[in-house]
């Protein structure tokens, strides 16, 4: 195929910048639209569609109490620090796009107690 347009990046070279903050849902191989450029070409360039979803990444390794993961999900959702402790609000509040991270977004935990203990 010759080269025209923008430079051709395989998948990987796509997709390995977002790896570490966001999801792949969807990615597939299309073309440019048409546009006087890519007239005078047999069809347009290749191009790539992705729909990628942010992933919040929480270290709870750290936390001695519900009101400190509390204050780490909601200081990570960049929400207001007054939001009450409750998920039913916070999935409002998300849905109404009151806080600082766009929809969608994963939330993950890591470094958790793999021994089962409880937070107090």
């Amino acid at each position: 195929e010759p080269e025209a347009g923008p430079a051709v990046l395989s998948r990987k070279q796509l997709t390995k910048p977002f790896a570490r903050s966001f999801d792949e849902e969807a990615i597939m191989e299309t073309r440019f639209d048409r546009t006087l450029a890519y007239d005078a070409l047999d069809r347009p360039p290749l191009a790539w569609c992705a729909l990628f979803r942010k992933r919040l990444e929480l270290d709870a390794s750290q936390w001695q109490s519900v009101q400190e993961a509390w204050a780490a999900l909601l200081e990570g959702l960049r929400t207001v620090k007054t939001h009450p402790p409750s998920l039913e609000r916070l999935g409002e509040s998300l849905v109404r796009d009151d806080t600082g991270v766009q929809r969608p977004v994963t939330i993950a935990f890591g470094g958790t107690n793999k021994t089962g203990a409880a937070v107090e």
